[in-house]
Protein backbone atom coordinates (compact mmCIF):
# COMPACT_ATOMS: atom_id res chain seq x y z
CA UNK A 1 0.00 0.00 0.00
CA UNK A 2 1.14 3.64 -0.39
CA UNK A 3 1.50 4.00 3.39
CA UNK A 4 3.79 1.00 3.81
CA UNK A 5 5.87 2.03 0.79
CA UNK A 6 6.25 5.49 2.33
CA UNK A 7 7.44 3.94 5.60
CA UNK A 8 9.93 1.86 3.65
CA UNK A 9 11.34 4.86 1.76
CA UNK A 10 11.64 6.89 4.97
CA UNK A 11 13.62 4.12 6.63
CA UNK A 12 15.98 4.01 3.65
CA UNK A 13 17.08 7.56 4.51
CA UNK A 14 18.26 6.42 7.95
CA UNK A 15 20.66 3.79 9.15
CA UNK A 16 18.82 1.01 10.91
CA UNK A 17 18.20 1.60 14.60
CA UNK A 18 18.49 -1.50 16.78
CA UNK A 19 17.97 -2.37 20.43
CA UNK A 20 20.54 -2.18 21.86
CA UNK A 21 21.76 0.47 19.46
CA UNK A 22 25.41 -0.53 19.71
CA UNK A 23 28.57 -0.09 21.70
CA UNK A 24 29.50 3.32 23.07
CA UNK A 25 33.21 3.17 23.87
CA UNK A 26 34.70 5.72 26.25
CA UNK A 27 38.48 6.00 26.33
CA UNK A 28 39.50 8.59 28.91
CA UNK A 29 43.05 9.45 29.89
CA UNK A 30 43.34 12.05 32.63
CA UNK A 31 46.36 10.98 34.69
CA UNK A 32 49.85 11.60 33.32
CA UNK A 33 53.27 10.67 34.67
CA UNK A 34 55.89 13.32 35.34
CA UNK A 35 57.98 12.03 32.46
CA UNK A 36 55.13 12.40 29.96
CA UNK A 37 55.38 16.19 30.00
CA UNK A 38 51.60 16.46 30.30
CA UNK A 39 49.39 17.72 33.09
CA UNK A 40 46.40 16.03 34.68
CA UNK A 41 43.17 16.58 32.76
CA UNK A 42 41.05 17.69 35.68
CA UNK A 43 37.31 17.59 35.11
CA UNK A 44 37.36 14.86 32.45
CA UNK A 45 35.56 12.49 34.82
CA UNK A 46 32.56 14.83 34.54
CA UNK A 47 32.53 14.26 30.80
CA UNK A 48 32.76 10.49 31.22
CA UNK A 49 29.85 10.49 33.64
CA UNK A 50 27.73 12.65 31.31
CA UNK A 51 28.41 10.47 28.27
CA UNK A 52 27.84 7.27 30.23
CA UNK A 53 24.43 8.35 31.55
CA UNK A 54 23.20 9.79 28.24
CA UNK A 55 24.18 6.91 25.98
CA UNK A 56 22.88 4.35 28.44
CA UNK A 57 19.56 6.23 28.24
CA UNK A 58 19.78 5.95 24.44
CA UNK A 59 20.07 2.14 24.71
CA UNK A 60 23.77 1.89 23.96
CA UNK A 61 25.97 -0.67 25.66
CA UNK A 62 28.70 1.25 27.48
CA UNK A 63 32.27 -0.02 27.42
CA UNK A 64 34.88 2.21 29.01
CA UNK A 65 38.50 2.17 29.96
CA UNK A 66 40.22 4.69 32.22
CA UNK A 67 43.87 5.70 31.79
CA UNK A 68 44.86 2.88 29.43
CA UNK A 69 48.33 2.59 27.95
CA UNK A 70 48.69 2.66 24.18
CA UNK A 71 48.93 -1.15 24.18
CA UNK A 72 45.81 -1.42 26.32
CA UNK A 73 43.92 0.90 23.93
CA UNK A 74 44.84 -1.41 21.05
CA UNK A 75 43.77 -4.48 23.02
CA UNK A 76 40.50 -2.82 24.02
CA UNK A 77 39.62 -1.87 20.43
CA UNK A 78 40.78 -5.17 18.95
CA UNK A 79 38.67 -7.08 21.46
CA UNK A 80 35.67 -4.88 20.67
CA UNK A 81 35.91 -5.26 16.90
CA UNK A 82 35.87 -9.06 17.28
CA UNK A 83 32.74 -9.05 19.46
CA UNK A 84 29.92 -11.17 18.09
CA UNK A 85 27.49 -8.58 19.48
CA UNK A 86 28.43 -6.16 16.68
CA UNK A 87 26.39 -8.17 14.18
CA UNK A 88 23.24 -7.34 16.18
CA UNK A 89 24.05 -3.63 16.50
CA UNK A 90 22.99 -0.81 14.21
CA UNK A 91 25.75 1.67 15.04
CA UNK A 92 29.06 2.25 16.80
CA UNK A 93 30.18 5.24 18.88
CA UNK A 94 33.59 5.99 20.35
CA UNK A 95 34.67 8.89 22.57
CA UNK A 96 38.40 9.65 22.73
CA UNK A 97 39.36 11.98 25.60
CA UNK A 98 43.04 12.70 26.19
CA UNK A 99 45.93 15.05 25.54
CA UNK A 100 46.93 15.11 21.88
CA UNK A 101 49.84 15.92 19.60
CA UNK A 102 51.11 15.38 16.08
CA UNK A 103 53.69 12.63 15.61
CA UNK A 104 56.81 12.99 13.39
CA UNK A 105 54.75 11.89 10.37
CA UNK A 106 52.28 14.70 10.99
CA UNK A 107 49.49 12.39 12.15
CA UNK A 108 47.20 13.54 14.94
CA UNK A 109 47.50 11.34 18.02
CA UNK A 110 46.11 10.94 21.47
CA UNK A 111 48.71 10.53 24.21
CA UNK A 112 48.60 7.92 26.95
CA UNK A 113 49.65 8.55 30.54
CA UNK A 114 53.28 7.74 29.79
CA UNK A 115 53.55 10.05 26.77
CA UNK A 116 53.15 7.35 24.09
CA UNK A 117 51.15 8.42 21.05
CA UNK A 118 48.32 6.62 19.23
CA UNK A 119 47.31 7.99 15.80
CA UNK A 120 43.57 8.69 15.89
CA UNK A 121 42.94 7.51 12.35
CA UNK A 122 44.73 4.23 12.99
CA UNK A 123 42.39 3.64 15.91
CA UNK A 124 39.36 4.41 13.74
CA UNK A 125 40.65 2.22 10.90
CA UNK A 126 40.27 -0.85 13.11
CA UNK A 127 36.53 -0.60 12.42
CA UNK A 128 36.65 -0.29 8.62
CA UNK A 129 34.37 -2.75 6.87
CA UNK A 130 37.35 -4.63 5.41
CA UNK A 131 38.62 -5.58 8.89
CA UNK A 132 35.37 -5.38 10.87
CA UNK A 133 32.68 -6.78 8.54
CA UNK A 134 30.02 -6.81 11.29
CA UNK A 135 30.01 -2.99 11.10
CA UNK A 136 29.83 -2.81 7.31
CA UNK A 137 27.12 -0.41 6.19
CA UNK A 138 26.67 0.89 9.75
CA UNK A 139 27.60 4.32 11.11
CA UNK A 140 30.89 4.54 12.97
CA UNK A 141 31.02 7.77 14.95
CA UNK A 142 34.09 9.17 16.69
CA UNK A 143 33.91 12.10 19.11
CA UNK A 144 37.39 13.44 19.83
CA UNK A 145 38.03 15.67 22.84
CA UNK A 146 41.79 16.06 22.80
CA UNK A 147 44.19 18.83 23.68
CA UNK A 148 47.48 19.58 22.01
CA UNK A 149 51.07 19.95 23.13
CA UNK A 150 52.90 19.78 26.42
CA UNK A 151 51.70 20.75 29.85
CA UNK A 152 52.89 24.31 29.20
CA UNK A 153 50.09 24.65 26.60
CA UNK A 154 47.51 24.28 29.33
CA UNK A 155 46.78 27.58 31.03
CA UNK A 156 44.19 28.35 33.67
CA UNK A 157 41.92 31.37 33.49
CA UNK A 158 39.48 31.70 36.36
CA UNK A 159 39.45 27.96 36.87
CA UNK A 160 39.03 27.00 33.21
CA UNK A 161 41.66 24.74 31.71
CA UNK A 162 42.58 25.65 28.14
CA UNK A 163 43.24 22.88 25.60
CA UNK A 164 44.25 23.04 21.96
CA UNK A 165 43.56 20.54 19.20
CA UNK A 166 45.23 20.27 15.77
CA UNK A 167 43.40 21.38 12.61
CA UNK A 168 44.51 18.65 10.20
CA UNK A 169 41.31 16.58 10.29
CA UNK A 170 39.12 19.18 8.61
CA UNK A 171 41.83 20.52 6.33
CA UNK A 172 42.83 17.24 4.73
CA UNK A 173 39.93 14.87 3.95
CA UNK A 174 42.42 12.53 2.25
CA UNK A 175 43.55 11.45 5.72
CA UNK A 176 40.24 9.68 6.31
CA UNK A 177 39.56 6.00 5.65
CA UNK A 178 38.52 5.65 1.99
CA UNK A 179 35.06 4.32 2.68
CA UNK A 180 31.68 5.54 3.80
CA UNK A 181 29.79 5.32 7.09
CA UNK A 182 32.32 7.22 9.23
CA UNK A 183 31.60 10.45 11.08
CA UNK A 184 34.32 12.35 12.94
CA UNK A 185 33.31 15.10 15.38
CA UNK A 186 36.14 16.95 17.02
CA UNK A 187 36.88 20.16 18.85
CA UNK A 188 38.42 22.57 18.17
CA UNK A 189 40.02 22.49 14.72
CA UNK A 190 41.45 25.89 13.88
CA UNK A 191 45.00 26.82 14.87
CA UNK A 192 44.90 29.22 17.78
CA UNK A 193 41.51 28.15 19.02
CA UNK A 194 41.20 26.66 22.48
CA UNK A 195 38.81 24.36 24.26
CA UNK A 196 37.83 24.79 27.86
CA UNK A 197 37.56 22.16 30.55
CA UNK A 198 36.17 23.16 33.92
CA UNK A 199 37.33 20.88 36.78
CA UNK A 200 33.82 21.12 38.23
CA UNK A 201 31.67 20.69 35.12
CA UNK A 202 33.82 19.13 32.38
CA UNK A 203 34.66 20.28 28.85
CA UNK A 204 32.55 22.77 26.93
CA UNK A 205 32.39 20.49 23.88
CA UNK A 206 31.33 17.23 25.52
CA UNK A 207 28.85 18.86 27.86
CA UNK A 208 27.27 20.95 25.07
CA UNK A 209 27.18 17.95 22.74
CA UNK A 210 25.41 15.79 25.31
CA UNK A 211 22.96 18.57 26.18
CA UNK A 212 21.88 18.94 22.56
CA UNK A 213 21.70 15.22 21.85
CA UNK A 214 19.53 14.72 24.93
CA UNK A 215 17.25 17.59 23.93
CA UNK A 216 16.79 16.72 20.26
CA UNK A 217 17.47 13.00 19.72
CA UNK A 218 13.78 12.28 19.13
CA UNK A 219 13.39 15.14 16.64
CA UNK A 220 16.61 15.49 14.65
CA UNK A 221 19.29 13.31 13.13
CA UNK A 222 22.85 13.54 14.39
CA UNK A 223 24.34 15.84 11.76
CA UNK A 224 21.55 18.37 12.31
CA UNK A 225 22.22 18.17 16.05
CA UNK A 226 25.91 18.84 15.39
CA UNK A 227 24.93 22.02 13.50
CA UNK A 228 23.14 23.19 16.64
CA UNK A 229 26.17 22.34 18.76
CA UNK A 230 28.49 24.31 16.48
CA UNK A 231 26.12 27.26 16.36
CA UNK A 232 25.84 27.32 20.15
CA UNK A 233 29.59 27.26 20.61
CA UNK A 234 30.19 29.89 17.93
CA UNK A 235 27.61 32.27 19.38
CA UNK A 236 28.49 31.83 23.05
CA UNK A 237 32.19 32.59 23.54
CA UNK A 238 34.15 31.59 26.62
CA UNK A 239 35.14 34.73 28.52
CA UNK A 240 37.82 35.59 31.06
CA UNK A 241 39.86 38.62 32.10
CA UNK A 242 43.60 38.70 31.60
CA UNK A 243 46.18 40.02 34.04
CA UNK A 244 45.47 43.57 32.91
CA UNK A 245 41.77 43.17 33.56
CA UNK A 246 40.87 43.12 29.87
CA UNK A 247 37.92 40.96 28.84
CA UNK A 248 39.06 38.20 26.50
CA UNK A 249 36.62 36.18 24.40
CA UNK A 250 37.32 32.87 22.69
CA UNK A 251 34.97 31.66 19.96
CA UNK A 252 35.38 27.90 19.76
CA UNK A 253 33.79 25.90 16.96
CA UNK A 254 33.41 22.13 16.84
CA UNK A 255 33.86 20.62 13.38
CA UNK A 256 32.74 17.43 11.71
CA UNK A 257 33.89 15.39 8.75
CA UNK A 258 31.15 13.12 7.47
CA UNK A 259 31.37 10.10 5.21
CA UNK A 260 27.90 8.93 6.12
CA UNK A 261 25.65 7.50 3.43
CA UNK A 262 22.45 7.98 5.45
CA UNK A 263 21.17 9.89 8.42
CA UNK A 264 21.88 8.75 11.98
CA UNK A 265 19.14 8.67 14.59
CA UNK A 266 19.90 8.12 18.26
CA UNK A 267 16.21 7.60 19.04
CA UNK A 268 15.88 4.07 20.47
CA UNK A 269 12.11 4.08 19.87
CA UNK A 270 12.82 3.91 16.12
CA UNK A 271 13.92 0.31 16.60
CA UNK A 272 10.35 -0.64 17.61
CA UNK A 273 8.81 1.60 14.94
CA UNK A 274 10.95 -0.01 12.27
CA UNK A 275 9.94 -3.47 13.43
CA UNK A 276 6.25 -2.55 13.25
CA UNK A 277 6.68 -0.93 9.82
CA UNK A 278 8.38 -4.03 8.45
CA UNK A 279 5.53 -6.15 9.78
CA UNK A 280 3.00 -3.88 8.07
CA UNK A 281 4.99 -3.99 4.85
CA UNK A 282 5.14 -7.77 5.01
CA UNK A 283 1.39 -8.00 5.57
CA UNK A 284 0.66 -5.53 2.79
CA UNK A 285 2.73 -7.46 0.26
CA UNK A 286 0.87 -10.71 0.78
Amino acid sequence: TPITLLHSRLHEDFYQVTNPQGFCLIININTYSTGSGEEERKGSERDVDRVRKLFRKLSFTIKEVQNPTTAEIDDFLNETKKSKELAKHGSFVCFLMAHGRKDPQGRDCIIDGHGVQSPVLELAAKFKASVCPDLAGKPKIFFVQACRGSGTDEVTHRGLAVDQLPPEFAQNPALYPPESDFLFCFFPTTEGQVSYRDPQTGSVFVQTLCDYIEQFYTEKHLEDIMILVKRHMAEKPCEFRNERGELIKYYCVAQTVSQLARQVSFDPSKAQKRSRSLQLFSLGSR
